[in-house]
């Protein structure tokens, strides 16, 4: 068992290398088989989530999930609640209903990418691919303070011209696009 502490350990504080009052971990169980959520925890304590998550799996029998992207004050998991994120990721299912029959076809078509994935996780349904960041992307740093024309409102990102406006002038400020 401490070897696996030590690699949720590791790869948790490698997601989520800042951990705060304003950047924690969202840890959600599901009944096994379902979407439904049976708990949801907000935590900024490393332990806490890593604990939690064993028990939960262990001792109830439920699946455990950690959002990707670091989590804000508020207790949501929704993206106006985003800090960073460290990595990208793709969630590699199988099955019949899935584009991948078997665990095997998944994890081969994870070997053909390019950069390969930082780290591969089995997920018990498939895998979860990471290809970590060389910096967090940081959530809601860039606000534009113009009004929408069309909504004559500060830009939301509620009407058409507001989403687009706000995906284009999020999409420059990005890491490595040349002009954040």
């Amino acid at each position: 068992m401490r070897s696996e502490r030590f690699d949720a350990e590791r790869f948790l504080r490698t997601l989520f290398p800042i951990l705060d009052g304003r950047n924690r971990i969202e840890l959600r169980f599901l009944y096994p088989g379902t979407r439904e959520s049976h708990v949801i925890l907000f935590t900024a304590d490393l332990d806490d989530a890593i604990e939690t998550s064993e028990y939960g799996s262990e001792v109830e029998r439920l699946e455990a999930f950690y959002g990707v992207a670091a989590r804000g004050p508020k207790k949501s998991g929704k993206k106006d609640n985003l800090t960073y994120i460290s990595a990208a990721f793709a969630d590699m299912g199988v099955g019949n209903d899935k584009f991948w029959k078997t665990k095997e076809e998944a994890l081969a078509a994870l070997e053909t990418f390019d950069p390969k994935p930082s780290i591969i996780v089995d997920s018990g349904g498939g895998y979860h691919a990471y290809w970590l960041l060389r910096e967090p992307l940081v959530f809601g740093e860039w606000q534009c303070r113009e009004k929408c024309p069309d909504c004559q409102q500060k830009r939301s990102g509620k009407c058409p011209a507001c989403r687009v406006c706000t995906a284009k002038k999020n999409l420059a400020a990005a890491p490595g696009s040349g002009s954040g």
